[in-house]
């Protein structure tokens, strides 16, 4: 399909549409930006400060004499008082300068500290100079509760600090935290109102740009009726493409959209990975029977007692259990480069492809050692007694496989078929007889596998279809982390 080139900006639509409508809104958004921009910021600072100043000077002349005193207690239930009445009280706290502590805080257990931490360290260096009152935009470094509130980690305040004194000599520090929550509040009306009018001038703008564009209206239309029959069904229409402005180019993203729901509508008979990667390699989107052979590990994994569990268990509750361990299932084989071709009930088959390098049987290996340490997760975390019960079998074989489409024009099936699968899934049924890890693979697995893994022989086992006896294996132990499979990362790129 041809790829228009960009649009000059002097024949571009937007430019005719919205040169009008651009000077409109920037008058009007810029004066109401401004306006309420301005009166917010001037009003969030001199009400914060002089609400802090009042508070930290009616909390120093209340504490003055306590203080002078010594007279904790009563000071207390003062600064309680005052905490109470006031909604906006984050902390206070009271530093007597005879002694290098905090000698009375809300909340209390900043008392006794050297330096509080709710608010960062040069607030409190600020706080202790001495002269008028000090004041500090700043914010909480933790959460605080202080009055039966709560203030959080983060949320923006203001600091007075207030000298307490007895005549004119400076005895101690008053210092007082102002929650900024109705100001942020203050600013969210005038945002509101801000928004409010601007979209009446966006409205303005619309009508004006609405009696530009009824020249151009007709190609819009007749898009929009294809659409509509894409709509109902109908994917073989596209767009005629005439042009080099905006309108032309919808067109042309158009007609991609068609070709990729017709991509989609048959990426929907597909479940495994392997069936997307050859649709993405075929933009015509043709769909054809037939299939390649190739060298893979099949894994097969069963989950025992969980037809039982399914009679006694509700519906929705046997969904739920099924669902969330089919998925920690999946993200295990995942991440080892396995393309699980399907789900039947609780059992798994997923394939392992020896492509480009990447051992299926290996990286089939470290898949099934990690979905049975996620079971465990699972068992371990649950509290249904049912669900603990649950073991899992799992059986690897390696070989050559048949992989591609199968069934009909109507229904497809992205499938796999031979020997190995066969011999997958009865080494499965075997893996009941497991008493280490139920992990359970062949003799030509156990070749591919190097120092991984130490794995056990259980003997020579005769199997349904097969003329000579099959030597099985359980893994045992892990001896080696796996590395990054190169299947995954090409995948990945993909």
């Amino acid at each position: 399909m041809k790829v228009l080139s960009p649009v000059p900006w002097y024949l571009s639509i937007n430019t005719r549409l919205l040169s009008a409508m651009t000077l409109l809104i920037t008058l009007i958004v810029a004066g109401l930006v401004w306006q309420w921009a301005d009166s917010s910021e001037r009003l969030i600072r001199h009400e914060s400060r002089d609400k802090g100043e009042a508070v930290a000077e009616a909390l120093a002349l209340a504490l003055t004499p306590f203080v002078a005193d010594e007279n904790w207690n009563q000071a207390r239930i003062v600064t309680d008082l005052l905490v109470q009445r006031n909604t906006d009280f984050v902390y206070v706290l009271v530093v007597d300068e005879r002694s290098p502590q905090i000698a009375l805080a809300l909340p209390h257990e900043q008392e006794q500290r050297l330096v509080p931490d709710v608010v960062p360290l040069w607030v409190s260096d600020a706080a202790m100079k001495e002269g008028a009152p000090r004041f500090a935009e700043t914010f909480l470094l933790h959460e605080v509760t202080s009055g039966g509130r709560t203030a959080h980690r983060g949320d923006r305040i203001v600091e007075v600090a207030q000298d307490l004194r007895f005549t004119t000599k400076r005895f101690g520090i008053v210092r007082v935290g102002v929650s900024l929550r109705h100001a942020d509040e203050m600013i969210a009306a005038n945002l509101r109102f801000s928004l409010i009018s601007v979209a009446a001038a966006l409205l303005l703008a619309l009508v004006a740009g609405y009696f530009m564009s009824r020249r151009i209206t007709y190609p819009v239309i007749e898009l929009a009726a294809l659409m509509e029959r894409a709509g109902a069904g109908d994917l073989t229409q596209e767009a005629s493409v005439r042009g080099n402005h905006e309108v032309a180019h919808l067109r042309h993203t158009f007609n991609e959209m068609l070709a990729s729901m017709r991509q989609k509508r048959l990426l929907e008979r597909y479940v495994p990975m392997g069936a997307r990667r050859e649709i993405d390699s075929d933009p015509e989107g043709r769909l054809q029977l037939g299939g390649r052979r190739l060298r893979a590990a099949i894994l097969f994994s069963d989950l025992r007692g969980f037809t039982a569990l399914s009679e006694r268990l509700e519906a929705q509750e046997v969904v739920s259990i099924l669902n969330e361990y089919l998925t920690m299932m999946t993200g295990a084989i995942a991440s080892h480069g396995g393309d699980i071709n399907e789900y039947v009930g609780d059992a798994i088959l997923a394939v392992f492809r020896s492509e480009g390098g990447n051992n299926g049987a290996l990286e089939a290996a470290h898949a099934a050692w990690e979905m049975q340490g996620r079971l465990r997760d699972l068992i371990a975390k649950t509290t249904n007694e049912e669900v603990k019960k649950l073991v899992m079998g799992i059986g690897i074989h390696v070989g050559d496989i048949v992989e591609g489409n199968i069934g009909s024009r109507d229904r497809v099936k992205f499938g796999v078929v031979g020997d190995t699968v066969n011999l997958a899934a009865r080494i499965q049924d075997r893996s009941r007889d497991g008493t280490m890890t139920c992990i359970f693979v062949s003799d030509d697995v156990v070749a591919d596998l190097g120092k991984a893994f130490r794995s056990q022989s259980l003997g020579e086992t005769t199997f349904k279809g097969k003329k000579r006896p099959v030597v099985v294996w359980e893994i045992a132990e892990r001896l080696e982390e796996p590395r990054p499979s190169a299947y995954v990362e090409r995948t990945t790129m993909i």
